[in-house]
């Protein structure tokens, strides 16, 4: 005989503004963050202030995330409960502990590549990835278990994330790469000005492949 479990759920909104916010956010630092060790990792001067402006980046976009995932609780002096009783079979633990590892991480890297310790924050930034990567993932995973909603309970989700985690941090280090070459670069050489406008090349390719993964993905 076959069994059919039907949810009942009395509310319309699961999530509030507050955990779309620390979303978007925490997948934006993770994308500057992976960005900005990539291009550490490419050794060109070319790459030195795409790999600045993502460490900068993903550490206050953390920031900002952390804020709104306190703001949404209601009884905010409470956060500290999540660290005290654990339960490891829950995602929102796990993200809980990725979240902490990798916010620590991020901004020890940010400020190493924001002085210029370019050998000491290359291997901070490799050595944070995994930390970055639960630090997002986790949020599919949170969605993953919602059974009672079709569009949520799908394996794919934590890899959805973090491909959006990329787009986003593509998308913006685009546009303050741009900014900068704009607005900032006065008194910098033509010759310095194309060598550091050539990674805007690479990575709009970049976020067209990533994009076209992304919408193969959603739409399958």
């Amino acid at each position: 005989m076959e069994t059919r479990i039907i949810y009942n759920i009395p509310f319309s909104m699961p999530f509030g503004a507050f955990i779309i916010a620390d979303f978007f956010f925490a997948g934006l630092s993770v994308g500057l963050y992976i960005i900005s060790v990539a291009a550490l990792f490419a050794g060109r001067d070319g790459w030195k202030p795409v790999a600045r402006m993502g460490a900068v980046g993903a550490a206050v976009a953390l920031v900002i995330a952390l804020v709104c995932l306190i703001l949404d609780l209601e009884q905010m002096h409470r956060f500290w409960y999540l660290f005290v009783h654990m339960n490891f079979s829950s995602p929102i633990t796990w993200g809980s502990i990725f979240l902490a590892l990798y916010g620590v991480i991020v901004l020890a890297y940010a400020f190493l590549s924001a002085s210029g310790r370019e050998s000491p924050a290359r291997w901070l930034g490799l050595m944070g990835l995994p930390f970055a990567v639960g630090a997002h993932g986790y949020a599919g995973f949170v969605l993953l278990v919602c059974k009672g909603r079709d569009m949520w309970n799908s394996s794919a989700y934590p890899v959805m994330f973090l491909l959006a985690a990329l787009l986003s941090g593509l998308a913006v280090i685009i546009i303050m790469n741009t900014i900068r070459l704009k607005y900032l670069t006065s008194n910098v050489s033509p010759e310095a000005t194309d060598l550091q406008r050539r990674p805007l090349d690479i990575l709009s390719y970049v976020l067209i492949f990533f994009l076209f993964v992304y919408l193969t993905i959603l739409l399958s």
